[in-house]
């Protein structure tokens, strides 16, 4: 149960979620290559919403992103795979 826990630990450290299309078209992202993807509101392909409006009390409403996969980074991985110990 404690490995459980360690690994849930340590992998909640290195991914990053990531918003994307509904049909999967394309990641709402901002990259250094010049892409700010990561401020449309709207996919570019299908023009479907990026969030749906969820209201969590009376005039609060709150961004919910309709789907986001998870991108885990490899480089932290490796670098504490290859550590010396």
């Amino acid at each position: 149960m404690q490995l459980l826990a360690y690994v849930v630990a340590s992998l909640s450290r290195m991914f990053e979620m990531i918003d994307c299309c509904v049909d999967g078209c394309m990641l709402f992202y901002d990259n250094e290559y010049g892409k700010n993807d990561g401020t449309m509101l709207e996919c570019k392909f299908c023009h479907k919403p990026r969030y749906y409006h969820h209201n969590t009390g009376e005039s609060n409403k709150k961004l919910v992103p309709v789907k986001a996969v998870f991108y885990l980074t490899i480089i932290p991985r490796l670098q504490r795979m290859y550590a010396l110990t």
